[in-house]
């Protein structure tokens, strides 16, 4: 199930979002823009929808600084101009009033872009510490990176571990 952070000024319009996002998704759903920051700092969402602008400000600043995808209503008077600066940035700009099956596309596309994302990100610290257990390698055991790397490969297969589990096993036996 995802979930999805709604952070808007009307109630009667996150209602509306809420039916829009359907049965799949638990919806939590913010007044303003301190709301909204305190509960990214205690929960984790998979995406951040902003009703712009909010009573305390108008939003572009917590899409910015939201760990998560993030797609930004905004008024149709000044969307080009939103579109421009946000989307150079990765947030999703739509001008209201959007139609439900917009909406829902958008919504759609935060998501398939967030599990890639996740997926990206997965990978990228698996080759930090692999990294990092090579490095621990050369320094202790007087290996060079290739031979390290081989090492790391050549465990990770016949130990039927990945080789993130390895670099890790490798990481706390030489750095601790």
């Amino acid at each position: 199930m995802n979930s999805v952070l709604i952070v808007s000024a009307s109630p009667r319009a996150a209602s509306r979002m809420e039916d829009w996002l359907g049965p799949g998704c638990e919806a939590t759903v913010a007044a303003s823009e301190a709301e909204a920051r305190a509960l990214l700092g205690g929960k984790r969402f998979d995406a951040l929808i902003v009703n712009a602008p909010l009573s305390d400000g108008s939003g572009e600043a917590l899409c910015l600084r939201a760990d998560v995808a993030a797609l930004l209503l905004v008024p149709q008077a000044g969307y080009e101009a939103v579109r421009a600066r946000m989307e150079a940035r990765g947030v999703l700009t739509l001008p209201k009033p959007v139609a439900p099956a917009l909406f829902q596309q958008a919504v759609s596309l935060l998501f398939a872009t967030h599990a890639k994302l996740s997926r990206l990100q997965g990978k990228l610290e698996e080759v930090r510490i692999v990294e990092r257990a090579k490095r621990a390698m050369m320094q202790y055991l007087k290996m060079n990176e290739a031979e390290a790397h081989r090492y790391i490969e050549k465990q990770a297969m016949d130990l039927r571990q990945t080789k993130r589990e390895v670099a890790e096993a490798i990481i706390k036996t030489y750095e601790n």
